[in-house]
Parts: structure tokens; sequence; C-alpha cells
């Protein structure tokens, strides 16, 4: 629980969490190494959609640009 200590808030409570046993444990101290692991699954938006509460953004347009007056 020590190594915890240090690590920021949200990734101290996972780390505890790991260490009071849930999530999964494989390996042994002869095999070099205990891993602890636990997988947190977030529901978010799917890759290549748009939330509901945003527009799109618009098209790019195959028209060139209007041509700008020189800066003088």
């Amino acid at each position: 629980m020590a190594r915890c200590q240090p690590l920021p808030a949200d990734q101290r409570a996972d780390c505890v969490d790991r260490m009071q046993g849930r999530g999964t444990t494989s390996g042994s101290v002869e095999e070099g190494g205990i891993y602890r692991e636990k997988v947190t699954r977030e529901i978010g938006v799917p890759p290549g959609t748009t939330p509901s509460n945003q527009t799109a953004p618009a098209p790019l347009s195959a028209e060139p640009l209007p041509a700008r007056p020189p800066a003088y």
C-alpha cells in the first residue's frame, strides 16, 4: 500500500484497489514478480461519431478561396 501513496489521487484509488485484491493477479515472487491488473471501462463516444450536443464540422470545399487584395 505504501507504493500507492506518491501517486496522484486518480491513480492512487486504482492502485489501492489492486493491492486489496480487486482485479486479477498473476505471477509469483519466485517467477520474478506479481502482476496485478484492474480493468476499468469507461462509456464514451465511439470513434468516428459526433456527440449529440455538438455539431459536426463543415465539410471541406473543393472550390478555391477568393483572392485577397495585397496588404501594404
